[in-house]
């Protein structure tokens, strides 16, 4: 009798977590919904990865490729740990599809950001600044 209670308190919370899933399952929805933004060329995306560093070659070029993959037209970089003196170097290597400012500060671990501008968008930017590694500003 105990064997049969505890295999029905068995079956009544599979049937709970069951409905849950069902009642909460929209997957397909926003995967279709994600899918139409990405291929909505009228809508800016912009994002932002921490790359805990950016000296890499390989890991650079597949950033960039995911960014341009997902047709990213903004990427936002974060603790790329570059030395100024190398931004410049960076730049000439990087793919062209994308228009790069760089901040560093030599004196922190974790610093340095970048945004990547899609080419098309950079012709738009007037004016842009940057303080210490911390952070880049553009005017669109």
């Amino acid at each position: 009798m105990d064997i049969q209670k505890t295999s029905d308190n068995i079956n009544s919370v599979t049937d709970t977590q069951d409905h849950k899933k069902s009642k909460y399952s929209t997957s397909s929805y926003t995967s279709a919904f994600i899918s139409s933004l990405n291929h909505n060329s009228h809508i800016l995306k912009v994002t932002c990865y921490n790359v805990v560093s950016f000296v890499n070659p390989t890991k650079q070029n597949q950033v960039i490729q995911e960014a341009l993959l997902n047709q990213i037209d903004i990427l936002g970089l974060s603790e790329t740990n570059l030395p100024t003196a190398s931004t410049k170097f960076q730049k000439s290597h990087l793919p062209s599809e994308y228009t790069y400012f760089f901040a560093s500060d030599q004196h922190h671990k974790g610093s340095g950001i970048a945004l990547c501008v899609k080419s098309s968008l950079a012709d738009y930017i007037f004016y842009h600044t940057s303080n210490r590694g911390r952070y880049v500003l553009i005017d669109l």
